[in-house]
């Protein structure tokens, strides 16, 4: 077999920066947000001219469906969204402001399901931990001070839907993050610092141990990521976000403590400790056998 038909991708670096080459489509749709849906080659939208959710659908000619329209007023407006990665067969759900939007892209079934929470209060991510239960991690944001604009804090929590109502089964993990309003986007990075993995929720706790920790519903239990990361956070400075491989034994960290955000290699499929934690250095050559992709790679011109 040729061996170009056993690539999928090429990553071509330029000037320093490694990037796939952007396709550009044009869709009869008014897009303002792109988030993953359970469709193979589709992703979707909040619609304003419908106003609702739209499928678009690559593969040939970019296509465009409704799958939910006018279960709210404005589809999409002044509010916070935070779209969950990932879904059940059926449903998708997202974040906003203080409720969560719960969609059967079947059926076409959509709504508001509640939260309890104040005035005070805001919801600032939900996602599947167990799709065939309907439960969820949520971050609740609350303020820790007197001022409605003081500093807001993040605390992970575990719920389920019964009806159109999310139902508290506790808190998991508090005070994960942090940030100086509700309008601040300046914690932005805390949303790729929590994750759901093989129905396991990990997260990292800046704020206290400096640990990635992992709980299975409300109970803390260990994972090889955590296991791996923990036994080496020293040589981390400060964590922007992480994505473990759904099957390979790997994750990726990346690390904010320098303008150039190196990135972080663990695996667990070794005892070799120089092998479980290693610093990619911008080179993706090392990744490219575990993604089966071809690495390009060209030097910045010198200046």
């Amino acid at each position: 077999m040729p061996e170009e038909t056993l690539l999928k991708d090429t990553i071509i670096v330029k000037t320093g920066y490694r990037h796939f080459e952007p396709i550009y489509v044009s869709v009869k749709a008014t897009i303002k947000y792109i988030f993953p849906v359970p469709q193979p080659n589709a992703v979707g939208t909040l619609d304003g001219y419908s106003n609702g959710i739209v499928y678009i659908g690559f593969g040939g000619k970019p296509k465009t469906r409704v799958i939910a329209r006018n279960f709210s007023k404005e589809v999409f407006g002044e509010f916070t969204y935070r779209f969950s990665p990932n879904f059940s067969d059926d449903i998708i759900v997202y974040s906003k402001t203080r409720v969560a939007v719960i969609v059967n892209v079947k059926t076409g079934e959509a709504f508001h399901a509640d939260f309890d929470l104040t005035f005070d209060d805001f919801m600032h991510g939900i996602r599947f931990l167990d799709p065939q239960n309907n439960v969820f991690v949520v971050v609740k944001t609350i303020g820790r001070g007197v001022d409605f604009y003081s500093p807001r804090i993040d605390n992970l929590h575990l719920a389920k839907l019964d009806g159109k109502q999310l139902v508290d089964l506790g808190q998991i993990m508090p005070h994960f993050g942090e940030r100086r309003s509700i309008t601040s986007d300046a914690s932005m990075y805390v949303y790729n610092n929590w994750l759901i993995h093989n129905r396991t929720l990990i997260a990292y706790d800046a704020f206290n141990s400096r640990n990635m920790l992992c709980f299975n519903g409300l109970t803390e239990i260990r994972h090889p990521f955590t296991d791996v990361f923990n036994s080496n956070k020293d040589k981390v400075g400060s964590v922007r976000g992480f994505a473990i491989h759904p099957e390979l034994p790997f994750g990726i960290v990346v690390d904010d403590t320098r303008p150039t955000h190196p990135l972080l290699f663990l695996r667990w499929n070794t005892n070799d400790p120089d092998e479980q934690f290693t610093t990619i250095n911008h080179k993706l050559l090392p990744l490219a056998a575990l993604f089966n992709i071809k690495a390009e790679y060209f030097e910045p011109p010198l200046i």
